[in-house]
């Protein structure tokens, strides 16, 4: 299959260097052919192609064909402006493209999560020869292009070989983000007031890619510095990821309020979270049709005692056609990389992304009786995703075992045990054990492309979500369990709707989401490692707009925001007897912003 793809592309290239014909050459007209391709160099079909004149406006537009080709034929000479979009990955813009009557110009797009890029040549007619030298110095130097070379004719006397020094590192690419808000996103990944990350990546003799990541948090509510470090070494086999080993460590202070209680009463002596994550991942081709990935990860968690747990997982892919059926299973903590693979629109995409969603989560530490609990689950997930056209219908289906589960407690909490609430990192509330939970439910999601790389998704499923035994007031917050006995599960049907796109002329690049479960319900988080569109509570939206990166070079500037659950909804009110109010939250509402510059 590889092996036919780079034929193909080859193929396409020897095309698209051959020399015009007469009539192209009397013509005053000239032409751009557009290749896009992904970092792995495979064509990619479906991305849309905007072309701009000198005064900015719309030539013409079109959609890259199963061989990634678009051309635009018949142009008149001048400067033009050319833009690229696909779905998942980051958009392209480049000026400057000066089209000339008689000649051909290629221009090779490569498609990035983070950073994409255009590589532009300029061809010459010549007639009796299919290539010339200053064409094949072309390939020879792109990296994408080069495994096509066996497959042209050339002469190894002319052929100029490249040079071999900085082959060992090349492709180095950059993230580096400031941002604030007001905290609180939840128990799996609370937010903090005030933060920076940065993010690298590069690759490494030619076929592995090192990526080095790391954040620093201040939490003005509540006085919480946090810190985080990630490295990861992914290894590639013929163009696709297939192993990946990384190191993950983090280190938060908690309030002042948790040493008073549990040390000596000095703010100074607050206990420290400290976590340390080893986490290996394999992904193996059984067949054509058959994947399998699977891994396990080693997790230390250190507060006031230290907890040494292991997590394996795996996942399954079988394709028939047009569709694909998936078995999953995991048990500790969900995988970050086989969860942003699959997670289709909730959490943002791979590489240098993946590192960061991997350092702003959090164990999900409690205590219950006086002691450190760390929430752990065991999940088989079955799923069957069909993709036709621009629509694709997902069906998922779960069962999962909820260890020590923790939820987030806000509302009047003084006077509260401190061994039973502990406060929580990125909030004013606490972290509260309900104990061990079985949970059932499945989700049908159907996604539709509509325009471009705008798309809508609707999704509806049902669920055990966590509801109150009585109505009534009852037990107190105080008494060991109290809070546990109230709450009961519930099955329940939820309905999630989400639209997401970029604008063409601006480029801001839009995701809203909107979740809904009924009232007085707890949707508890999970993430599905078969994909599929997840459901979040109430409103959601996440807008990236790109920036003038004046005096950068080739770096560019994007500015993010981002609001969780702006109706919170997902609130579940908790009344005891002595008319103590708590409310229940998974995810609370908070809005964030920052700003990023990528290179």
């Amino acid at each position: 299959m590889k092996q036919t793809r780079l034929i193909l592309l080859g193929c396409l290239l020897g095309w698209s260097t051959a020399p015009a014909t007469a009539n192209d050459s009397l013509l005053p007209v000239g032409s751009v052919w557009t290749v896009v391709t992904n970092a792995a160099g495979f064509p990619q079909m479906g991305a849309t192609i905007w072309l701009y004149n000198a005064r900015s406006e719309l030539v013409a537009q079109g959609v890259t064909d199963a061989r990634g080709l678009f051309i635009f034929e018949r142009l008149r000479p001048g400067n033009y402006s050319l833009q690229v979009r696909l779905a998942s990955f980051s958009p392209v813009f480049k000026r400057g493209i000066q089209v000339e009557p008689g000649k051909r110009t290629l221009l090779l797009v490569s498609l990035g999560t983070v950073l994409s890029s255009i590589e532009l040549v300029r061809t010459v007619p010549n007639a009796g020869v299919s290539m010339s030298d200053d064409w094949k110095w072309v390939l020879r130097t792109a990296s994408l292009a080069r495994p096509v070379l066996r497959f042209m004719p050339a002469d190894p006397a002319k052929v100029r070989e490249p040079s071999r020094a900085g082959a060992t590192v090349s492709k180095t690419r950059g993230l580096v983000k400031i941002s604030v808000g007001d905290g609180g996103l939840g128990s799996a990944g609370s937010g903090t007031d005030l933060g920076t990350a940065f993010a690298f990546a590069t690759t490494v003799f030619r076929s592995h890619r090192l990526e080095i990541g790391g954040t620093v948090n201040y939490g003005a509510a509540n006085r919480v510095p946090s810190a985080g470090f990630r490295t990861s070494l992914v290894g590639a086999q013929e163009g696709e990821e297939v192993r990946e080993v990384s190191l993950t460590m983090r280190q938060a202070f908690l309030p002042g309020r948790v040493g008073t209680a549990w040390v000596t009463g000095a703010v100074d002596q607050t206990p420290g979270l400290r976590t340390v994550t080893v986490a290996a991942i394999d992904r193996r081709q059984l067949a054509e049709d058959l994947k399998l990935e699977y891994g396990a990860a080693l997790e230390s968690v250190t507060f006031l005692e230290s907890l040494h747990y292991n997590s394996l997982f795996t996942r399954l892919s079988r394709s028939f056609g047009a569709g694909t059926v998936q078995l999953a299973y995991s048990s500790g903590v969900p995988p970050v990389g086989l969860v942003v693979d699959g997670a289709e629109s909730a959490t943002e995409r791979g590489g240098l992304d993946e590192d960061l969603a991997a350092l702003s989560v959090f164990p999900r530490v409690s205590v219950r009786d006086g002691r450190v609990r760390l929430q752990r689950s065991r999940a088989v997930e079955v799923a069957y995703r069909r993709a036709q056209g621009g629509r694709e219908v997902s069906v998922v289906g779960f069962r999962e075992s909820i260890h020590q589960a923790a939820v987030l407690v806000m509302g009047d909490l003084q006077g509260l045990p401190s061994s039973e609430f502990l406060p929580d990192v990125g909030s004013r509330g606490a972290v509260y054990n309900l104990g061990d939970r079985q949970l059932t439910g499945y989700g049908v999601s159907v996604r539709q492309r509509v325009t471009g790389d705008w798309s809508v998704a609707i999704a509806v499923g049902r669920a055990d979500l966590l509801s109150l035994a009585s109505s009534k007031p009852s037990g107190s917050f105080s008494d060991t369990g109290g809070l546990r006995h109230l709450l009961k599960a519930t099955p329940r049907g939820w309905v999630a709707v989400e639209a997401q796109g970029t604008l063409p002329r601006t480029g801001t690049r839009v995701l809203a989401h909107w979740g809904w479960a009924g009232q007085g319900v707890l949707l508890l988080d999970r993430v599905y490692l078969t994909g599929g569109l997840q459901p979040l509570s109430g409103l959601n939206l996440k807008v990236r707009q790109p920036l003038p990166a004046v005096g950068f070079g080739p770096a560019r500037l994007e500015a993010a925001a981002e609001l969780r659950n702006l109706l919170a909804h997902g609130y579940l009110p908790v009344t005891s007897l002595d008319g103590r109010k708590l409310c229940l939250v998974q995810q609370p509402r908070s809005v964030r912003g920052g700003l990023s510059l990528i290179f």
